[in-house]
């Protein structure tokens, strides 16, 4: 019984307002709005990727700098072209 009457309530406030008139807004209205609405979320994807970006640097770079003193200390860096190899046939 309950669950019925809930039901015809949100029906009825769903029902209400839907009814009333929404401002009819011209073309340009329209752009301002998004581009409103664009400007904002570009702003906030850009704090975002500035904060990933420096996040990877600190844990990316160390990885790299390590890897490349190892190289250098135990001389493990191999030629990316073996001198055997044909470059042109």
């Amino acid at each position: 019984m309950t669950k019925k009457i809930k039901n015809i309530l949100l029906f009825s406030l769903f029902f209400v307002s839907c009814n009333k008139a929404t401002p009819i807004l011209t073309k340009k209205e329209i752009y301002k709005k998004v581009d409103s609405i664009v400007n904002i979320r570009i702003k906030e994807i850009d704090k975002e990727s500035e904060r990933d970006l420096e996040h990877r640097i600190k844990i990316e770079l160390k990885v790299k700098a390590d890897s490349i003193i190892n190289a250098r200390i135990n001389k493990t860096v191999k030629d990316p072209v073996p001198k055997n190899a044909q470059l042109f046939k």
